[in-house]
This record gives C-alpha cells, sequence and structure tokens, in this order.
C-alpha cells in the first residue's frame, strides 16, 4: 500500500459510499491520566486513561437520495442515531497490509447547503460506539 492515499473504500449500513468521500480518518486516543506526586515519589506522572475512538470523514452533500448525506440525514431521526461502517485506506483486496476497520459510528449532526458557487461539501467527526473499532486482515 502506497503512503499516498489515492484509493479507499468506504460502506456506511453496507452502501459503498466511496464516490462521495474524499478523506477519511480514523483517529484513536487515551485520556492522560495525572497521578500526583507522593511522599515516596517526587515526580507527577501521566498514565494512559480511557480510550476515544471516531471517524471523520470529508464529503460531497449531494441532496441524491442514496447518497451519504442522505444516509446521515435519516440515522439523525432514528432513537440511537448509529449506523456501522467498513472501511480501508486502498481500495485492494483487504490483506495484512491492506486492513479493514469497522465498527459503529453515533450520527450526532449533519450539515445542509452551502455558500452559493461552492462545492457543497462538509467534514462530519463521529464518535464510536463502546464496542469499539476493529481491524482485520481478513
Amino acid at each position: 500500500m502506497s503512503e499516498i492515499q489515492l484509493t479507499g473504500l468506504l460502506k456506511i449500513d453496507s452502501v459503498d459510499v466511496s464516490a462521495f468521500v474524499s478523506s477519511m480518518v480514523i483517529k484513536r486516543t487515551r485520556s492522560a491520566v495525572t497521578v500526583p506526586a507522593s511522599l515516596g515519589n517526587i515526580r507527577e506522572v501521566d498514565k494512559a486513561g480511557s480510550l476515544k475512538e471516531v471517524l471523520e470523514v470529508n464529503f460531497f452533500s449531494s441532496m441524491a437520495a442514496t447518497s451519504l448525506w442522505a444516509e446521515l440525514y435519516d440515522a439523525v431521526d432514528t432513537d440511537a442515531a448509529e449506523l456501522s461502517f467498513e472501511g480501508r485506506l486502498d481500495s485492494a483486496a483487504v490483506s495484512a497490509n491492506n486492513p479493514k476497520f469497522t465498527g459503529t459510528i453515533v450520527v450526532l449532526g449533519v450539515d445542509t447547503g452551502s455558500s452559493v458557487g461552492s462545492l457543497r461539501e462538509q467534514t462530519q467527526t463521529f464518535p464510536i460506539t463502546s464496542a469499539g473499532i476493529t481491524k482485520s486482515a481478513s
């Protein structure tokens, strides 16, 4: 797999929305938990705390009924506002060098419209449910 992002795949609820997506970034971060100095250790130490995962997607806001925008717009109205996703960073077959990432996003919002004369696109960051993201080579 090249280090340059040229192709990839993103499916939302099993629908391939790759044609609408210009950027997909999986972000995994750990919060810092500070352990204060004590009588036995003068050093304040940071330890790894809870894990947070999000899927950041930049996409074209096509109004087509089969677009990513339409799926997200409808998901906001559901009780859980959750959608499954499957993505990989290269369109080649899934392998150890081109893993598949899967999980469930929580759709907290979606934008509609844009300025006159500009491309309708937006970037949204979706939290991942407590089940987390799975990375697999098959």
